[in-house]
């Protein structure tokens, strides 16, 4: 029997220079050195049978990276 595989978003935020981008890269096993997030950005990984997102935002304020979590939330059609 088929079965769809899950759809899950992994927001990371925090302020910026903490780590988010390199974590995200080590997950993925990206060798390069990150640069300084300007956007927020949606990698995708498949474990078994879901499928995450793993969205990083820019290190900004607290309140600007919440706001830009909610945006991405609001793209991906994900009621929050």
């Amino acid at each position: 029997m088929y079965r769809k595989k899950e759809s899950n978003p992994v927001v990371f935020m925090g302020v910026g220079e903490v780590g988010k981008t390199t974590y995200i890269y080590r997950i993925l096993g990206i060798a390069k050195t990150p640069r300084v997030t300007r956007r927020p950005g949606v990698y995708q990984i498949v474990v078994g049978n879901k499928e995450l997102y793993l969205v990083d935002t820019p290190g900004q304020y607290a309140v600007e990276v919440a706001q830009k979590y909610y945006k991405a939330m609001r793209v991906f059609g994900i009621s929050t």
